[in-house]
């Protein structure tokens, strides 16, 4: 019988962290070992839905036993346990978002010693909206003026998303590669980002090229959290037998152009 991964999942009662934990319940190949919750939450030191592990708040305590950490938490907590990865040489699957450009470097840097996928969105959908998007960008040019929506659950913390965010610069690689730059922002020659907190919505992205006498729209919807459990999953297969890099979805879908 082939070993299982041993995994610990950081952030293991939020949303996408529940939804990894039940996911890996039904792998074959891969197995939560603990949960990592922040110290006041209520549901430290009992056992994990779906799972035999206990949450716990203490990494440092299970890392030794763990062939990948998930991260799903928040951009301080991440960094924290981003230098405890580091320091034990274990794989990391990082889908935390909100991060600055000083907190991404630092990421960018852990890269070079350990196997780190880092994605704002681990969908496979949202992956090919990835590819596609800096293309079409590239192909419509200056003259179509570049708008992106994005709606999320109320509960969600960030906004606009890190998908999102992400978007804005594949539009902007696109066009710097083509008729002109464009940056980020929403301003006269920018891309706009509109950001909706509603309900349960798990996740809309919709990105917009709007010319004279003509629109063309990308767009992804996720109905399941699911669709990015899985996602993950296929994550930390990835990392677990890949050499030290900093790694993205399209390099999980074998995809980079």
């Amino acid at each position: 019988m082939a070993l299982k991964t041993r995994t610990v999942v950081c952030g293991c009662c939020g949303k996408m962290g529940a939804a990894i934990v039940r996911a890996a319940a039904r792998a074959d190949d891969l197995e939560v070992i603990a949960g990592i919750e922040r110290h006041d939450h209520p549901l430290v030191g009992q056992r994990l839905r779906d799972s035999e592990a206990f949450i716990t708040v203490d990494l440092g305590k299970v890392l030794g036993f763990a062939d990948v950490v998930v991260e799903f938490t928040t951009p301080e907590a991440s960094l924290e346990h981003l230098e405890m990865v580091r320091e034990a040489g274990k794989p990391l699957v990082l889908g935390t978002t909100g991060f600055d450009a000083a907190q991404e470097e630092m990421i960018r840097k852990a890269g070079t010693t350990i196997p780190c996928l880092y994605s704002p969105s681990m969908s496979l959908g949202v992956s090919v909206l990835f590819d596609l998007v800096p293309r079409a960008s590239r192909l419509l040019g200056g003259d179509f003026d570049v708008e992106i929506v994005e709606a999320h659950h109320r509960q969600k913390v960030d906004a606009p998303s890190g998908t999102a965010k992400r978007l804005a610069d594949l539009v902007a690689e696109g066009r710097s590669a083509g008729s002109g730059e464009i940056a980020p922002g929403g301003g006269a020659g920018e891309v706009g980002i509109h950001s909706l907190r509603a309900g349960d919505v798990v996740g809309e992205h919709a990105v917009i090229f709007a010319g004279t006498g003509e629109k063309v729209e990308l767009r992804h919807t996720a109905a399941d959290r699911n669709t990015f459990a899985q996602g993950a999953l296929r994550g930390i297969r990835f990392v677990a037998a890949a050499a030290p890099g900093l790694y993205d979805m399209l390099d999980v879908l074998g995809v980079r152009p």
